[in-house]
């Protein structure tokens, strides 16, 4: 499907598909159970997704699926620094480190 598809904010490269590792677990109770287990599963999916070549190192982590553990490093990858740029141009002020999400 991304052979034909026009530059967008998924990185992908003709020839090479990859996409952002989806996995949907449901709980109700013991957070503290639960989330460190669900960070190992997705680590070892990760670590199989490599070896069978499913992905790279330098894939970046999808913003909308990753957990507390997941870096804004891991996500934005070489874009890092210049986000890191216009951040400290356009919100000298860092207003928007009253919202939720990964930190530039």
């Amino acid at each position: 499907m991304f052979d034909n598809s026009p530059p967008a904010a998924w990185p992908h490269t003709r020839g090479r598909p990859s996409g952002p590792l989806v996995i949907n677990f449901k709980w109700e109770k013991n957070d503290s159970f639960w989330l460190p287990a669900i960070e190992k599963v997705t680590a070892d999916i990760r670590e199989v997704a490599l070896k069978e070549e499913c992905t790279t190192p330098k894939t970046p982590y999808y913003y909308n699926l990753s957990l507390d553990n997941v870096t804004a490093s891991d996500i934005y990858r070489g874009h890092l620094p210049k986000l890191k740029h216009l951040r400290e141009k356009y919100d000298p002020n860092k207003v928007m480190d009253h919202t939720g999400g990964f930190r530039i």
